[in-house]
């Protein structure tokens, strides 16, 4: 069975809006996806609107971005009650804190000489939300970085001058609110976090699962992320993150879709999609998750 729990559309970075990233599935023979766009919803329900007609089995989810000492770390979460006031709310904060990150973030690049303006990079899109690959466009733009990788690397990765943490969000946070609104807590690609000591705790948080097919982590990570996840009993997923077809020059000019996708650097973010090979008897004990509790 070709799966993949991990994936972005417009509504974050991706550069497939929901409804093309479902058809895009259909295509590839996938029979079972997940949208996880960074830290909002706004994409499900056109995704899972386009999936009603198809064979493919949708799965609503979403990835929250926490930092904790210098490290960030990313919690995917599935089946949450997306009609619950608890989590609109926290959705909502969220929201406006990225969009507040923007606006300190150009004006840290303002200092440096650039002109940039944050009205502009908040205005390039309608709905969803933002993140440090839209600054590094409008740095690519206006001719500061010669493409994402290189702006995320002069101004805008941990330590760089441009860099703005995130509103200061835990991961054990996320997790108990997932577990409060009835949904699964995964960990996000542990391999590139490299907090592999957190997880006693998450676990006993409420985490559910770690993601442990994923296309940076090497052999000897998915051993260890198996023997970490079956030694405390929670489930083991896997997805692509997914954010479009892979693109092979400099983004510029046009908009999101022309350009291809907009992740961070150090993310599988050109691996196709369906790619994480995650083994039948896991996306068993997934799907029996989701009807046991909903």
């Amino acid at each position: 069975m070709k799966v993949d729990l991990h994936t972005h559309s417009t509504a974050s970075d991706g550069c497939l809006n929901p409804a093309e990233l479902v058809r895009h599935a259909c295509r590839e023979g996938l029979a079972l996806l997940s949208l996880t766009d960074h830290d909002t919803a706004v994409g499900l329900a056109e995704a899972e609107q386009a999936s009603r007609s198809t064979p493919l089995r949708f799965v609503p989810g979403i990835e929250f971005s926490t930092e904790v000492e210098q490290a960030e770390v990313h919690i995917l979460g599935y089946w949450l009650d997306f009609d619950s006031r608890l989590l609109k709310d926290f959705l909502e904060r969220l929201g406006q804190s990225r969009r507040e990150r923007i606006r300190r973030m150009v004006g840290e690049l303002q200092k440096l000489g650039m002109h940039l303006q944050a009205d502009e990079i908040l205005e390039s899109k309608l709905s969803g939300v933002f993140g440090r690959p839209h600054v590094a466009l409008a740095l690519v733009q206006h001719g500061y970085a010669s493409n994402v990788e290189d702006a995320f690397a002069r101004y805008l990765k941990i330590g760089k001058p441009a860099y703005v943490p995130h509103r200061k969000l835990s991961p054990w946070q996320v997790v108990s609110l997932a577990v409060k609104v009835g949904g699964l807590a995964v960990m996000a690609h542990p391999g590139l976090s490299a907090r592999d000591d957190l997880i006693p705790s998450l676990v006993r948080e409420g985490l559910g699962g770690l993601e442990v097919y994923y296309p940076e982590h090497n052999p000897s990570q998915v051993h260890r992320y198996l023997d970490l996840a079956r030694e405390a009993d929670i489930l083991i997923t896997g997805g692509s993150d997914f954010h479009g077809p892979a693109v092979h020059h400099h983004p510029t000019g046009g908009n999101l879709r022309e350009r291809g996708s907009l992740p961070a650097p150090g993310r599988a973010s050109h691996s196709p999609l369906g790619s994480a090979n995650l083994p039948a008897e896991d996306v068993e004990r997934f799907l029996a998750w989701g009807r046991a509790h909903k």
